[in-house]
């Protein structure tokens, strides 16, 4: 069963088994995959669906990255970027919690542009930015966890939500020429596809990587945004002035924040916050 991790978390997530090649989808098939992408209701929903049809175009394996645009100095930390993998590696998770993949220049291109490249660029990126010195060790490494041959999609930057890239490796039967031509006739209803999941998984609630704020947590925090004090949640809550802080306290914890402002625009970025005055 091919694995599915949310690395951020060190959550491992199954889901059914990717099926063997078969047609790719044609378009009445594809505008309904984009339909379920977009009315998935949680972030391993859309991740399925994803799968299940990027299989069908030769990409049996795919990694997604998010890096949500926080403003504090804690957005600098790895360990607070969101993605999901379904390379069945066990080094996967280890692998992204380093910086071996920011030395990647696909994961550079993506970070800086907006569109699709293939992997065949590899080579030309190595040139440009300088970084001839790390290629073999880069593509030994890539060769071994099985990066043989695909195409990486950067998505445009947004301040709410930050940058996201997604990598589709191939098939093992497929190398790049052949991925080449797939990409050739499909490219652009593979990237709709794809840029359907990242609009979906950017609007659902993204997991902490020390687990979810209580409701409770969430409403104070949701009061706060909206411009309450301490002291007015307080009442507004029918709870002690310590109970509040407390709560705070165990929120900015779990969040890796320092402040409760900080607190506030983390839980907001990351469609935390709840309707204030509503728990849950």
């Amino acid at each position: 069963m091919t694995r599915d991790c949310r690395t951020r978390q060190g959550d491992e997530r199954h889901a059914a088994d990717v099926s063997g090649p078969s047609a790719p989808p044609n378009e009445a098939e594809a505008l309904a995959a984009v339909s379920r992408l977009l009315e998935a209701s949680d972030i391993e929903s859309v991740w399925a669906a994803l799968r299940a049809v990027l299989a069908r175009y030769g990409f049996d394996r795919l990694n997604y990255t998010h890096a949500p645009a926080l403003r504090d100095p804690v957005h600098l930390s790895r360990s607070l970027r969101f993605t999901l993998t379904s390379h069945s590696d066990p080094r996967m998770e280890r692998i992204y919690r380093s910086e071996v993949l920011d030395r990647s220049p696909m994961r550079r291109w993506a970070a800086e542009n907006v569109g699709a490249i293939s992997w065949s660029r590899q080579p030309e990126l190595l040139r440009e930015y300088g970084m001839e010195a790390d290629g073999p060790e880069l593509n030994a490494l890539l060769a071994d966890l099985g990066f043989h041959a695909g195409y990486t999609i950067g998505f445009p930057f947004s301040a709410l939500t930050g940058k996201a890239a997604m990598g589709l490796t191939a098939r093992p039967d497929l190398d790049q020429p052949a991925v080449d031509a797939i990409w050739g006739r499909h490219g652009p209803a593979i990237e709709a596809l794809a840029g359907a999941a990242h609009a979906r998984m950017s609007q659902l609630p993204l997991e902490l990587p020390n687990g979810r704020l209580s409701p409770r947590q969430r409403e104070i925090l949701s009061w706060i945004a909206d411009g309450k004090s301490v002291q007015d949640v307080a009442i507004l809550m029918d709870r002690s002035l310590a109970a509040i802080e407390k709560q705070l306290r165990e929120a900015r914890k779990r969040l890796g924040v320092e402040t409760t402002a900080q607190a506030v625009a983390r839980v907001a970025l990351l469609n935390q916050l709840s309707v204030p005055g509503r728990a849950g």
